[in-house]
């Protein structure tokens, strides 16, 4: 199956956090507390679920939100109070370790770490050494795993076209564009269309939906969840149920449906609506497209993201007085 982008990275985070604290804490370290600040950190740093939006600093939202966090551990693990607050310190080093604070370098935040191993939790002074050599080395090894993760869907062949909203800020409409070579003899609206249709536009989805799951990946790193995506799908693949699910897999991530949002046409949702339905059900947001030639019949406009209509469309001010989700196209 094809690798779940986002999904993928944060898992790879979740483990070093929890390795991190194993090796910091030692014999204080328990496993199940960990698991309830990583799960938090994970929540308010990659979903921007369970923090205070009004807050304009990015690291001070995610603490504060593992602060309340702790409230309610405690709650669970009474007896291991100390336990539970030297796991919720931990994380304000780890905001270093992942990009989200940078005033201070690596070797400046494990020697702070260090210090506070001994002053706090009694670690023998002598043993810091090789505790701050391997602490370093695994923490460099892993943002250099994750940057290259980030640049290994680099290409030269394909690229993602962006087309900004006059109407709705920080959304855009995006198409792939190809930069392959081919023959004189072939027109470039014919290899577009090729491009574009059947067999051959599916399995550009592939590339396409592995680019836009990147790019919402880079978003998030940097802490932007403003803004949001609408790009093509293949209403053909509904018929094909495990090459879809295949190509899904790629952005069937929270993070991911929250930024993107799957566009069909009038007819085509007409055509499978139920599956489409379905789809709504498992967390995938649409936009429809509608045509002047549309009849709108039946369909409640209102469980899509977005709608999508022409300027030239004799119906658009109607749209635009009865809907607040409508971009002009």
């Amino acid at each position: 199956m094809l690798c779940n982008i986002m999904e993928t990275y944060i898992n790879f985070n979740k483990k070093n956090f929890l390795d991190y604290i194993k090796m910091i804490l030692g014999s204080k370290y328990d496993r199940k507390i960990a698991i309830e600040f990583v799960n938090r950190y994970v929540d308010a740093r990659y979903y921007n679920y369970l923090v205070n939006e009004e807050t304009k600093s990015f690291s001070k939202r995610i603490v504060d939100s593992l602060t309340a966090k702790s409230k309610k551990v405690i709650r669970k693990f009474p007896k291991k109070e100390d336990i539970v607050e030297e796991t919720l310190q931990l994380f304000k080093y780890f905001l270093y370790f992942d990009g989200v604070r940078n005033e201070r370098t690596l070797n400046e935040i494990i020697d702070l770490l260090s210090l506070r191993r001994v002053k706090k939790y009694k670690f023998d002074k002598n043993g810091e050494k090789a505790f701050k050599t391997q602490l370093f080395q695994r923490v460099k090894s892993d943002v250099a795993r994750k940057k290259n993760f980030l640049e290994a869907f680099n290409t030269d062949k394909y690229e993602l076209i962006f087309r900004k909203s006059s109407v709705m800020p920080n959304i855009y409409e995006v198409d792939i564009k190809h930069n392959l070579k081919f023959s004189d003899i072939y027109k470039e609206d014919a290899i577009e269309h090729v491009f574009s249709t059947g067999l051959i536009g599916e399995d550009r989805l592939n590339i396409e939906y592995s680019l836009i799951a990147i790019h919402i990946l880079k978003d998030t790193v940097k802490g932007n969840f403003s803004k949001k995506y609408v790009i093509n799908y293949a209403e053909s693949l509904l018929k094909k149920k495990r090459k879809n699910n295949q190509i899904l897999n790629i952005v069937n991530n929270q993070a991911v449906q929250e930024k993107l949002i799957l566009k069909v046409s009038y007819k085509e949702f007409t055509k499978s609506r139920f599956d489409i339905y379905d789809l709504m059900k498992k967390g995938f947001k649409f936009a429809i497209t509608i045509e002047p030639e549309n009849n709108i019949e039946n369909v409640n406009l209102n469980m899509f993201k977005y709608i999508l209509v022409t300027k030239e469309h004799p119906k658009i001010e109607r749209y635009l007085k009865q809907f607040k989700n409508v971009i002009i196209i």
